[in-house]
Order: structure tokens, then sequence, then C-alpha cells
């Protein structure tokens, strides 16, 4: 039977390999709709800021070149500039200037 230490240690490590993925997204030459999708359902609706921070931040090299979801991305950004950590609201309002240009 797993411990719940062995459960926090799988978390942990599903964590960082969804960071490393995003941080990939960032240096893909074209980045597919199914990257952008996943950009969005993370700024949306993640659990972790770690995440949605990192998200952000990538967010207008991967969702900026696809206009079918552009308008849901500044939604999202924009719901996350009122956000209580401070690192995120500024990381999405950077977010938002970039897709501005």
């Amino acid at each position: 039977s797993r411990g719940l230490g062995d459960v926090y240690k799988r978390q942990d490590a599903d964590s960082s390999v969804q960071r490393a993925a995003l941080s990939g997204f960032a240096k893909l030459g074209e980045p597919s709709s199914a990257a952008a999708e996943r950009i969005l359902e993370i700024l949306e609706a993640h659990p972790d800021d770690r995440m949605r921070r990192l998200a952000a931040a990538v967010s207008a090299q991967v969702v900026g070149p696809k206009p079918e979801v552009l308008e849901r991305a500044r939604q999202a950004l924009g719901a996350l500039e009122t956000s209580p950590d401070p690192v995120l609201s500024r990381t999405a309002s950077a977010a938002l200037t970039r897709l501005a240009s």
C-alpha cells in the first residue's frame, strides 16, 4: 500500500514534468493548437499558482500566434491580474502587454 508521502512525491514529480513541458511550449517554432489549448486550461483553472505563473509567462509566445484563442487568453490573463499572488498578477499583466503588441 502506498503511503501519503508517496502520493505527495508523485504529485511533485508530476508538477515538475508539467512545468518542464510548459517551458518547452515556448521554445516550439510554431506552437500547436493543442499547446495553446493546454496553456488556456492552466490559466483558467489550474490549482497550482506556480503552474499558472509559468503558463502566463509563456502565453504570449504560445497563444499569440493563434487568433482563434486570443480573446479567451486575454480574458484569462485579465482575471489573473487581480490575483492575490503578486507575481502571478505581474506576470499576467506583462503577458497582456506582449499580446497587445
